[in-house]
């Protein structure tokens, strides 16, 4: 947990805080589960990723999906398996909040056409 809170450049707080940091600019639990399993900095695959996030696998594929289409993570073909890998912490801190900026500027103008 350490190594994640220096990648995150941030004081020492415990997995459910973390949880609820990525849950206030928009992720969504498993989402932040995943997402801190994946900050461990190495290629994992699916199952290993849901076994240590404490989900069933099945649940997982749509947000590494997503992960991977956001540009978070990489996909690394292995094989028979897929494995996922965080890119580097400084890029992906700033692709989070281009993102959070982006929805923030389209739920704004969405309420000014109210």
């Amino acid at each position: 947990m350490q190594y994640i809170c220096r990648i995150l450049k941030i004081r020492h707080l415990s997995i459910k805080e973390l949880i609820e940091k990525f849950k206030s600019i928009g992720f969504k639990e498993y989402e932040a589960k995943i997402f801190l399993v994946l900050l461990k900095g190495y290629p994992m695959s699916a199952s290993e990723i849901a076994a240590e996030a404490g989900l069933v696998r099945t649940s997982i594929y749509d947000s590494l999906k997503t992960f991977v289409e956001k540009g978070y993570c990489n996909e690394i073909e292995t094989g028979a398996v897929l494995k996922y890998m965080i890119i580097d912490p400084d890029v992906l801190t700033d692709k989070i909040e281009k993102d959070f900026n982006k929805l923030n500027s389209q739920r704004i103008v969405s309420l000014k056409e109210i």
